[in-house]
């Protein structure tokens, strides 16, 4: 196996080893710092979010264990498409991601949140292109 194969896989076991703390780290810093636009959601909005930030850590988990960018990539415009459908701002998303981006930064050593940021970051740059 090879080193960049060996890293990413050891990214993905570690963001799913992970994934449940950097979930609800990430749902609980959005609400605390964006009330008034999550607010109309109340608990069970909240519930929701915690679940869709599991599942969007998992599939960057896949993502990255595979080397694709583009999975995750296409996973959150999907996922943008479906909330935009039920009237939530894309704006959530955004500050999501950006807020996934950041835990991870926290959570791991450089190695691994230098790959997460790389993935996040083209995701959030496809974000705002649409």
């Amino acid at each position: 196996m090879s080193m960049d194969r060996e890293l990413y896989k050891g990214i993905s076991e570690a963001i799913e080893k992970n994934r449940p703390t950097l979930a609800n780290k990430a749902v609980e810093i959005q609400y605390d710092k964006f009330p008034e636009s999550l607010a109309p959601y109340g608990a069970r909005g909240k519930l929701k979010s915690l679940e869709d930030a599991e599942y969007n850590l998992k599939y960057l988990a896949e993502a990255i264990a595979l080397g694709d960018q583009l999975l995750f990539t296409n996973h959150i415009l999907w996922l943008n498409n479906i909330l935009t459908g039920v009237k939530v701002p894309p704006v959530i998303l955004f500050d999501h991601l950006k807020i996934l981006k950041e835990e991870c930064i926290k959570e791991f050593p450089p190695a691994f949140s230098s790959i997460t940021s790389a993935y996040l970051e083209h995701a959030l740059n496809a974000l705002e292109g649409t």
